[in-house]
């Protein structure tokens, strides 16, 4: 049994990556960069390009401002074309930026959740595992982390990454709901109430839709979830 509320929430980030990029027209700021490239698994991730097969290395040199507004626009339309479930495109745009700008935050973004989506969680895993070793501190790509390793069924390790994104967005509510699920998931039903007993103080009244979800049919006579639904209900 898989969780939709993985899925929901990571549809959601996609959304506002989207929005992000059409409305601003400009690429988000990589001041948060490491100055060293860290040795992970990605390193052994090829890119096609064309008939090319270049590895990634993460220390190809630096873009110049032409290059940059090139690949911007790149970025851009890769953008689109997510958002226009086109994953192949997506895909084949976020290689190329990638190519020469190893680090670009959306790039990473964009082919994580393609792959994602494209079911290929095991390589999104890979991206996502990248793109926190540039990103610290942004919770967005924590959390994406732990949805691609929730639909792998490590479900351990996606809670750390989860409560990671937690710790650096202690009020997001909507990672806690998506704890719980995994706990669902991984057998934990007190556990998993206890997340949810959290996201109701953070949420309120809106996380009573999620709450009809199928996967908490399992918690849903306990007596802590009945507990949370009729507090909420009489709020």
């Amino acid at each position: 049994m898989k969780s939709l509320i993985p899925l929901i929430l990571f549809l959601s980030t996609i959304v506002l990556l989207t929005v992000f990029l059409t409305n601003t027209k400009m690429i988000r700021s990589e001041t948060n960069r490491s100055q060293e490239t860290e040795k992970t698994d990605f390193d052994g991730l090829n890119l096609e390009i064309g008939r090319s097969l270049i590895q990634f290395s993460g220390r190809e040199k630096r873009p110049g401002p032409a290059e940059r507004l090139s690949l911007d626009r790149l970025a851009l339309d890769a953008a689109a074309a997510l958002a226009e479930e086109d994953y192949d495109t997506a895909i084949g745009n976020a290689k190329t930026i990638l190519v020469f700008d190893p680090q670009n935050y959306t790039a990473l973004s964009i082919l994580g959740k393609s792959l994602f989506m494209t079911d290929r969680p095991k390589e999104a895993e890979m991206v996502f595992q990248r793109q926190t070793s540039f990103y610290r501190n942004d919770p967005i790509v924590f959390a994406n982390l732990g949805y691609a390793q929730s639909q792998l069924g490590k479900y351990r390790q996606a809670l750390d990454s989860l409560q990671e994104a937690l710790r650096l967005e202690p009020r997001a509510g909507d990672i806690l709901l998506s704890m719980a699920g995994i706990c669902v998931m991984d057998n934990q039903k007190l556990r998993a109430i206890n997340y949810l007993q959290m996201a109701a103080n953070r949420m309120g009244k809106k996380l009573l839709p999620s709450l009809d979800q199928s996967i908490f049919d399992s918690i849903r006579n306990e007596p802590g979830f009945e507990k949370i639904q009729q507090s909420l209900k009489n709020e």
